[in-house]
């Protein structure tokens, strides 16, 4: 990092803790991603079954997607998460209660 920089402007470079752990949780969900579709792929090779390439893609673009998918799903939980957004509606949620309950 160059150090002749004003700090107000290394404060503005660096990403807000949040999305760089929603990042980081994104490169890990695709290399869970691709472990499974070659495991998968190899675990039905190994089984003897009869793979044709459609078995293999199909095989390959079911797993895949589905572990993106709970993967990129448990990242956005945890950034909401950290961003505070999860905050923002819990605090409506209460004082929407609190004022029914007066009622």
């Amino acid at each position: 990092m160059n150090h002749d920089t004003p700090p107000d402007r290394r404060e503005k470079r660096q990403k807000p803790e949040p999305l760089r752990r929603f990042r980081q949780l994104l490169r890990i969900t695709v290399m869970a991603a691709a472990l499974a579709v070659v495991v998968s792929i190899a675990w039905l090779a190994a089984s003897g079954t009869n793979l044709g390439v459609h078995m293999m893609l199909a095989t390959a673009l079911g797993v895949g997607f589905s572990v993106l998918l709970a993967g990129a799903l448990m990242a956005l939980v945890f950034f909401s998460a950290a961003s505070g957004a999860d905050e923002d509606a819990g605090s409506h949620h209460h004082q929407e209660k609190r004022t029914n309950d007066d009622q």
